[in-house]
């Protein structure tokens, strides 16, 4: 009995809540964070993704949020895609710019990091990443960026 009490705390302890990327531009003043879901180990789905400008004044710097509940954000492992809909006036906000692009404008925001599952890091290790930004016409354009893994309850 007390061995399977301290079984059972020792998994515990290595299990995470939650996990996702902090990422930032490195070329952009942009920061993208995107957050799963991990209610079973099995089970990583991406849950919330918001993208920010840091130079803004602290209150205002969220610029969208996307997310699984409102079918506008999936994931393949450490690939996300953001589909962008202005018609949801609480996901976007105003003219906001990326790479001289309107964020309203967009069609699909991916998030490519180079992180595989098969070989996790640990909470706070620096991952490289792209942001791909599809608009609704024209051509695609490469955000180069830098990832910083994320756990919660590790």
């Amino acid at each position: 009995k007390q061995f399977l009490m301290i079984s059972l705390a020792f998994l515990a302890s290595g299990t995470s809540f939650a996990d996702g990327f902090v990422c930032k531009g490195t070329e952009e003043s942009i920061t993208l964070a995107v957050y799963n879901s991990t209610s079973t180990p099995a089970t990583r789905r991406a849950e919330i993704m918001v993208l920010s400008d840091p130079d803004f004044a602290y209150g205002t710097r969220t610029m969208a949020k996307f997310s699984r509940q409102d079918g506008a954000l999936s994931n393949s492992g450490a690939r996300y895609v953001a589909t962008v809909n202005s018609r949801v006036r609480e996901s976007i906000r105003g003219n906001d710019l990326i790479s001289g692009l309107h964020v309203k404008d967009l069609h699909t925001l991916t998030l490519l990091v180079d992180f595989s599952y098969a070989n996790p890091v640990e909470d706070g290790e620096e991952l490289d990443a792209a942001l791909l930004l599809t608009p609704v016409s024209g051509n695609s354009t490469l955000v180069k960026m830098v990832c910083f893994r994320y756990l919660k309850g590790e």
